[in-house]
């Protein structure tokens, strides 16, 4: 595969999410993101900021390991501004050693620089620690998953994205992972787009 080709990307992504206690059964989701990308013209492969993202979600659990969160995303991009609403809804299944993780999602995407985006999503991921059968305190684990985007615009696409990381458990709370974050779009082009990026992530919870 040739990441550096006319239809692919490859850069960082990094990310940082707070989350905080609002009223009973409610939580607070805060995301920072930006996407740092390689300038493929450049010999010295420097990176340039393509976006950066805040986005904010009110949870509300349902049920047992079930929440339903509403979202607002602000991002710039190319010093455009592109507002997006979603709504998804979360079920976690705790087996044996595993934690699998499904996510049902839909998003609506609005800016003056593109169409009106409308996606739906399907996420799936295991997180599984190395040692023993529970995540404790200053232990690594592995993350993996893979998510489907079925999205309309001015044409019908999907989107394939998989995700592989390694983490770890700090006493307060808090998880940090590095991994791959590989995505492959405009299946029904004549020509598939991909992108891959090295995903830095920090999870705050409180």
């Amino acid at each position: 595969m040739n990441i550096y080709g006319q239809h692919e990307k490859t850069g960082l992504l990094p990310q940082l999410y707070i989350n905080l206690p609002l009223l009973t059964d409610y939580r607070l989701n805060i995301k920072l993101e930006t996407r740092q990308i390689f300038d493929q013209a450049a010999n010295n492969l420097s990176l340039f900021n393509e976006r950066s993202d805040i986005s904010t979600y009110i949870i509300k659990r349902i049920g047992f390991n079930t929440n339903f969160a509403f979202g607002y995303m602000f991002r710039m991009q190319n010093r455009e501004i592109i507002q997006r609403l979603s709504q998804n809804a979360s079920m976690l299944v705790m087996k044996d050693a595993y934690k699998m993780g499904h996510r049902f999602a839909m998003d609506q995407t609005y800016s003056s620089i593109e169409p009106d985006r409308y996606r739906f999503r399907y996420r799936f991921s295991v997180e599984r620690p190395l040692r023993g059968r529970t995540l404790d305190a200053n232990e690594l684990f592995v993350r993996i998953g893979n998510e489907y985007l079925y999205i309309w615009e001015e044409y019908t696409d999907i989107e394939i994205r998989a995700l592989a990381s390694l983490g770890y458990q700090l006493p307060n709370k808090t998880k940090v992972e590095l991994g791959i974050d590989y995505r492959v779009d405009q299946i029904f082009a004549s020509d598939i787009k991909q992108q891959l990026y090295i995903s830095m992530a920090v999870f705050f919870k409180k």
